[in-house]
């Protein structure tokens, strides 16, 4: 078993070496073009620098701030900071990957970051910008580069969303030094006063997310237990892979816990729809059936199905109520005794999901067209298979397996398309050489040329009359036969 990454399970704040740069004693410049690779890719869609008081800062302005200030710093002490805020993919869901709750979220672990050194700082007086990037690629020291599942500088599969930060080692006026990686926490002594608790720090990151977003974190998906028990290298077996974890924490939860997560996820979700001006969930009837359900995680299944669908941009049923409650009702159940509609909801879902984990290169699945393959077959769930297997495959980071089935299910239709027209073409062939031998045996039984073109009426008429003559004698002859007459 792997050991556990907390970085997979919380919002995980790192301070690290600057990327692109041998050290952070010199200039910034490096660090800050590095952080464009990005926006080279995306070209007039690019995202800029942030802070608290600029959503749109350039890169030419974030080099200057920080270089320039550095007054009092000797030439080999650090000049600035970098690192990373990190979530997890369902937190991302949870929040729907919105870039702008994700920078106010930043502005707020920021406002913490100045608290943290203890000396009366604002925000106001600390030198930071971030920038939000989504895509992640592998280096050459992962795990799956050295397996040979993946190759360097490939980009990783499902959500990534995450900010690269850089904060200048003296305050924005100035006059203080301020360095998170010291070793001094709440000094009132000495020529180091306050410190810097970056344990506390990272406690913070984790309960302004969850307060901020009211996100009801399980226990073992929180900071205290995973630091713990990466400390003693424990590794908690249920921990294995993210798709594990969900239920993990909802089936450790007792029953208020599981009301309140329930309750708390309904409210967050009734909070967009209000937004959006439409029908929001009946808290109390779904809540009930998930108490005549023993909260057997059904209902929660179902919520975060609705979350993912809004995330996904899916069109979104009318009656939501409905919808948790019928994909509540039928979750468990095999697919072949599902009703269409969620039939349909399945595949979508889990095309959605592949999708999102398969590498940048592979080819994506055509929802549409498994669909209207599924339709043709009457919902057989050929294709579904398919896609668990998929699924499984990309768990067991099998790409070879991947791709033969991604060929396999995107020539499904046409498979089956080439079929029927064979099947056509058969029928046709069939019908002509069925004609055909109509035809022939109709030749065969037609009178010959030569019958025809000696033909006479007359010679006709007399052989009719001779063999009437013939008719007429053989009855005489038969009436001779019989015995006399009484």
């Amino acid at each position: 078993m792997k050991k556990i990454r907390r970085e997979l399970l919380m919002p995980y704040l790192k301070f690290d070496k600057p990327e692109g740069t041998s050290s952070n004693k010199g200039s910034c410049s490096a660090f800050v073009n590095y952080l464009l690779k990005e926006d080279k890719e995306q070209k007039l869609d690019k995202e800029y620098f942030f802070n608290h008081d600029n959503d749109m800062i350039d890169s030419l302005t974030v080099v200057k701030s920080i270089d320039t200030n550095r007054q009092g710093i000797k030439k080999n002490e650090a000049k600035f900071y970098t690192g990373s805020i990190n979530f997890s993919e369902e937190e991302l869901i949870f929040i729907q990957n919105d870039f702008k709750k994700i920078k106010g979220y930043s502005v707020k672990i920021f406002e913490q970051y100045a608290k943290n050194f203890n000396k009366d700082l604002s925000i106001q007086d600390i030198n930071w910008f971030a920038k939000v990037e989504s895509k992640r690629h592998y280096k050459g020291n992962d795990e799956k580069v050295n397996l040979g599942l993946a190759r360097q500088g490939d980009q990783k599969p499902g959500i990534n969303t995450h900010i690269h930060f850089i904060v200048g080692r003296k305050s924005a006026d100035g006059s203080k030094k301020l360095s998170p990686v010291t070793n001094h926490i709440n000094t009132s002594k000495g020529a180091v006063k306050g410190g810097f608790n970056r344990d506390q720090f990272k406690k913070d990151v984790e309960s302004i997310f969850d307060d901020l977003f009211k996100y009801n974190r399980g226990y073992f998906e929180k900071y205290e237990y995973l630091n713990q028990a990466s400390k003693k290298n424990e590794e908690y077996e249920g921990i294995k892979i993210k798709s594990e974890s969900n239920r993990i924490r909802y089936d450790k939860l007792n029953e208020t816990e599981k009301r309140n997560k329930l309750s708390k996820f309904i409210d967050h979700l009734n909070e967009r729809f209000e937004l959006e001006n439409k029908s929001m969930l009946d808290k109390g009837q779904i809540l009930k059936y998930a108490e005549e359900s023993n909260y057997n995680g059904a209902v929660y299944k179902s919520l975060v199905n609705l979350n993912f669908k809004i995330y996904s941009g899916d069109k979104i049923p009318d009656d939501k109520n409905s919808f948790v409650l019928e994909y509540s009702k039928y979750l468990n159940l095999p697919y072949n005794q599902l009703p269409v509609s969620l039939k349909r909801e399945k595949i979508e879902r889990y095309a959605h999901m592949i999708n999102r984990r398969l590498p940048g290169e592979m080819k994506k699945i055509d929802l549409e067209k498994i669909l209207d393959d599924e339709y043709k077959r009457n919902y057989s769930g050929k294709s579904f298979k398919i896609l668990n297997a998929i699924n499984s495959a990309l768990k067991k980071s099998d790409m070879d397996e991947v791709k033969s089935l991604l060929e396999r299910i995107g020539n499904r239709s046409e498979y089956y398309d080439q079929i029927k027209i064979q099947k056509q073409q058969t029928e046709e062939k069939e019908n002509k050489s069925n004609m055909l031998t109509e035809t022939l045996d109709a030749i065969l039984n037609a009178p010959s040329i030569q019958e025809i073109v000696s033909y006479d009426p007359a010679e006709k008429e007399n052989q009719f009359i001779d063999d009437k003559e013939e008719i007429k004698k053989k009855r005489k002859k038969r009436r001779k036969r019989k015995g006399p007459k009484y």
